[in-house]
């Protein structure tokens, strides 16, 4: 037996900083809302001697910052401050009544309002930041939006529009709302817009020599909240455990799974779907959420199983990427070593009623001739088990007897309780599927009607 199963992750990552020749690598995988493993490869200088890496080490991240962004969005719509249909010059008045002032938050969120990827040169990721004012010209040039509405088209430019409609609805900076609001109550205290040591330095290797070149150090001023900030794998494991159950005092878990839905398809092989600020993959068998980061001098990723609980974060410091599997073949590696108990189960306090519409609603169902089983969970919510692989999807109550189903086959579809004449439930009507306590009964809800006759349905 192996003396420590661990080390195949160990060399897993080794592997690739070698292979990659990437200076230094630093990694993490995250199980159950824990960091279950981290690891280190390389030098963070790039150099024989240098000091390794580890989970504590910081690393700028790039594009991962977006989802930090997009979090502060939603916040601020389920705070009822904005809606993700308004136009982008509901908010930013130097942009009403312009082109770019007609998109919708929602297309800058998901990539799909055509807006230009890149601000006018210089390269805004080697040249020291511009403010708002000097950005401004730039969105309001002829050419701002090269692409068609509605299609995806990578922007940068879109996520500096974002924090700045932060900033005018709160009057705060984005860094400081993101401090604030995200930051501090998850304890990610090692997340922040400028270096902070310890720290890899930015580089670049040639690509056909051994020598290194540090790539420039700058802060990105507007176009912050697009790819600013620096991070560690021990704090973007906690971001990790966000991503796949968020505490709900920071956001709501129906917001997070409305912006893990895709909106916008980049056609890749494989192809790459984007959500709210959240990019959507299938590998190794399963949908992952995340994005990856990449800014002269380092390269990261971070994605998320949300069913699984499951999450990998790798970070690097080099000005190209590290192998695509990599990060896939950690996740699974750790599910194969590592002991898994899942959450404790307990029952419901005695104190707390269970709602009479919950306890009508629980049981087994049909559709048609298939059983399937309605459970309760705490806080009232109803769980439509399928009795397949096919992800379950959870009822959350809307207002009356209406329901909105979240995740699975009847995502986003609504669901409501008919009554007969006695208020006794006659059926659910789940995206109009007519759900019955007995396949086919005579007396039932059969949409269509019936012909013949298989018997008492109590046998």
């Amino acid at each position: 037996m192996e003396p420590d199963p661990m080390r195949r992750l160990d060399a897993r990552l080794a592997r690739a900083q070698r292979d990659a020749r990437v200076p230094s690598l630093a990694a993490g995988v995250v199980l159950d809302g824990h960091l279950a493993w981290a690891g280190g490869a390389g030098h963070v200088d790039g150099r024989p001697g240098g000091a390794a890496p580890d989970e504590t080490t910081a690393y700028r991240i790039g594009s991962i910052t977006k989802t930090f962004t997009a979090v502060l969005v939603l916040q601020e719509r389920d705070a009822g401050g904005l809606d993700l249909d308004d136009p982008v010059g509901d908010h930013l008045g130097d942009l009403d009544g312009h082109p770019v002032g007609d998109l919708r938050l929602a297309e800058l969120l998901c990539h799909g309002s055509g807006l230009r990827a890149e601000p006018a040169p210089p390269w805004w990721e080697r040249a020291p930041g511009r403010s708002w004012d000097e950005l401004l010209p730039d969105l309001l040039a002829a050419g701002s939006c090269p692409a068609p509405r509605g299609t995806f088209h990578y922007s940068n430019v879109g996520y500096a529009v974002l924090g700045r409609v932060l900033a005018t609805r709160s009057g705060r900076s984005w860094d400081e709302l993101l401090a604030d609001r995200l930051l501090a109550p998850l304890g990610m205290d090692r997340t922040t817009r400028m270096r902070s040591d310890p720290s890899a330095r930015p580089l670049a290797v040639h690509p056909h020599r051994e020598v290194l070149l540090e790539e420039p150090d700058v802060d990105t001023g507007a176009m912050a909240p697009a790819g600013q900030s620096w991070s560690t794998v021990a704090d973007l494991g906690r971001w990790c455990a966000f991503l796949a159950d968020p505490d709900p005092d920071v956001l709501a878990p129906a917001t997070l799974a409305e912006m893990a839905r895709p909106r916008t398809v980049a056609l890749l092989d494989p192809p790459l779907a984007h959500g709210l600020g959240l990019q959507v993959v299938h590998r190794d068998g399963r949908t992952m959420v995340g994005h990856g980061g990449s800014i002269p001098g380092f390269v990261a990723t971070l994605f998320v199983d949300r069913d699984d609980h499951a999450g990998v974060v790798v970070l690097g410091n080099a000005t190209h990427g590290f192998d695509g599997e990599l990060a896939t073949d950690l996740v699974r590696l750790a599910r194969s070593v590592v002991p898994r108990t899942g959450p404790t189960w307990t029952a419901q306090s005695d104190t707390t009623p269970v709602d009479e519409l919950v306890g009508d609603l629980v049981g087994t169902w049909y559709w048609g001739p298939r059983p399937l089983t309605v459970r309760a969970e705490a806080g009232g919510r109803l769980v439509v088990d399928l009795g397949q692989a096919t992800r379950d999807t959870v009822l959350d109550h809307v207002a009356d007897e209406r329901w909105i189903g979240r995740g699975g086959y009847w995502d986003g579809e609504p669901a409501r309780v008919v009554r007969d004449d006695d208020g006794r439930v006659s059926h659910l009507d789940l995206g109009s599927f007519a759900l019955t306590r007995h396949p086919y009964a005579p007396a039932g809800a059969v949409p269509g009607g019936r012909s013949g006759d298989w018997g008492d349905p109590d046998r």
